[in-house]
């Protein structure tokens, strides 16, 4: 235990032969804690290269860090935070809150993404200092793709759409919209569509504009690998559970997230109201 009105309470230094600077272990109770005071960091990491901060768990939580400000802050050349599970049915990083996580910048997910719900949230285009405007994601339960534009058809009333080359290397099960502008096309049709580079517009007046839309349904390598299961059991071990217990009126107790990690701190009402905003 150290303790210091200014400077280190505890200082660790390891000169690089594989030992720890600080090491901290308990068969009960953090192994390693850190408070910090003013706004100052309870635990800090540095290093030149390698692992600011390590931490490992065989059951239970690798790192846990609570406050009124930064639970965790990584910052790194490389990577900031890195988060890894060995189990498959465990858990690499839990996020829990009213907003759980604030990504400021690009995000990739190389595994599949799960949500209730989510969309898009910009500046108001008429009132951007003041307003925002939000959209939701269309949903579906295929992994569809969809494609449109705006056809003209000649003066024989036809046109023809031509898509990408790879097209139906990745879509498959297509289906056409055609809606004609202005004016009534009762004879309008698809034509062609089996050819794989596009798809032929007949029977329409001449001149006339033709809405025009595609959906397809992916057909690529990993999507075949991973199928969509629209609806699934839960695991024995949850049944009785719910994703979102408040939308049934159930407490926060009843939900899925307590089954499986009980022994995680839960600030009360992180799941009792939508977010429409991650703004801060």
């Amino acid at each position: 235990m150290g303790t210091s009105a200014q400077n280190n309470g505890v200082f660790g230094h390891s000169d690089g032969s594989g030992s720890a600077g600080v090491f901290g272990s308990s068969s009960q109770g953090p192994g390693v804690m850190g408070k910090g005071e003013a706004g100052q960091p309870g635990l800090q990491g540095a290093t030149l290269s390698g692992t600011a901060v390590f931490a490992r768990s065989e059951d239970g939580t690798g790192l846990e860090a609570q406050g009124t400000g930064t639970g965790v802050l990584g910052v790194a050349t490389g990577v900031g935070v890195y988060a890894s599970v060995s189990d498959p049915a465990g858990t690499a990083l839990i996020a829990n809150g009213t907003n759980a996580a604030l990504f400021e910048g690009n995000v990739q997910v190389s595994g599949q993404l799960f949500k209730p719900g989510g969309g898009f949230q910009i500046d108001h285009p008429q009132d951007p200092e003041h307003r925002v405007l939000s959209h939701s994601f269309v949903e579906s339960s295929e992994r569809k793709n969809m494609y449109d534009g705006l056809a003209v058809l000649d003066d024989e009333g036809q046109g023809t759409v031509t898509l990408p080359s790879w097209f139906t290397a990745l879509n498959t099960d297509l289906r056409f919209q055609l809606t004609p502008l202005d004016a009534p096309a009762p004879n309008i049709h698809v034509a062609r569509h089996d050819t794989g580079d596009g798809f032929d517009i007949r029977g329409g007046p001449p001149g006339i504009e033709v809405c025009w839309q595609v959906t397809g349904v992916r057909a690529d390598a990993w999507a075949l690998a991973h199928p969509l299961a629209e609806e699934e059991d839960k695991p024995a071990e949850e049944h009785g559970s719910y994703l979102h217990p408040e939308a049934f009126g159930e407490p926060p107790e009843k939900g899925v997230g307590h089954r499986r990690y009980p022994h995680l701190p839960r600030p009360a009402g992180t799941s009792a109201r939508p977010v429409p905003s991650l703004r801060q």
